[in-house]
């Protein structure tokens, strides 16, 4: 019994979604349409009443079309289509952003026809192209496997952090045609005054030293 009720239930889920999503006007289509009147005699003369089957029939066919055609289905096409939707908005957006930022140090387009000294495609293919940041990269993980003993301090230090999965090596947020090269030559004169004071400093302990050595040495004469 129970196994025929499992099949019978197995059957009526199969007929429900194959056959009612389908059609336009739900399981109706696909059922028998009982009669709208029944004759029943009422005395002497036969009174023409509603079969209470067809109201039945009529109200699971409505709630049928109401509920699972028109709600649930819009419910399953919305959800598709505000999927692809997403999709295709997200796609969108990462082609933009290919389009109009740089993939090295992610300054924009914008930004570059107002502040920059280049224009921004020629900033993307020679200033700070990403295919040769590969090569770079690539370089430096071959010179580290296999001439160890030839790689310089910056290609040291860049394969260490990308080892470590450090990018502060790139230049974020910089570019030459930004101005930003600007920045780092005040900085590295400010360097080399810095260490030319002490250069200074330096020589001026030493004369002092000097004539402190000449006069211990005459006093020790005395």
């Amino acid at each position: 019994m129970l196994t025929l009720l499992i099949k019978f239930i197995q059957f009526s889920l199969l007929l429900f979604c194959g056959t009612g999503t389908r059609a336009g006007g739900g399981m109706g289509e696909n059922m028998a349409t009982p009669d709208l009147w029944i004759s029943t005699p009422v005395g002497d003369n036969g009174d023409w009443i509603v079969d209470p089957l067809w109201v039945l029939r009529s109200g699971y066919d409505f709630f049928f079309f109401l509920i699972i055609i028109i709600i649930i289905m819009n419910i399953l096409f919305g959800i598709i289509i505000d999927t692809f939707s997403d999709l295709r908005t997200q796609r969108d957006e990462k082609t933009t952003n290919k389009e109009t930022t740089c993939f090295i140090c992610g300054i924009g387009r914008e930004q570059f026809d107002q502040e920059g000294t280049t224009d921004f495609k020629r900033h993307c293919a020679f200033e700070h192209n990403k295919w040769h940041y590969l090569f770079y990269l690539i370089h430096c993980q071959l010179l580290a496997e296999d001439q160890p003993d030839d790689i310089n301090a910056y290609e040291r230090f860049v394969h260490t952090l990308f080892l470590e999965g450090d990018i502060s090596w790139m230049p974020l947020g910089k570019a030459l045609t930004m101005g930003s090269g600007d920045v780092v030559e005040d900085e590295e004169d400010s360097l080399k005054e810095t260490v030319n004071d002490m250069k200074n400093d330096l020589q001026l302990m030493q004369a002092q030293m000097n004539q402190m050595m000449l006069l211990f040495q005459q006093n020790m004469k005395k």
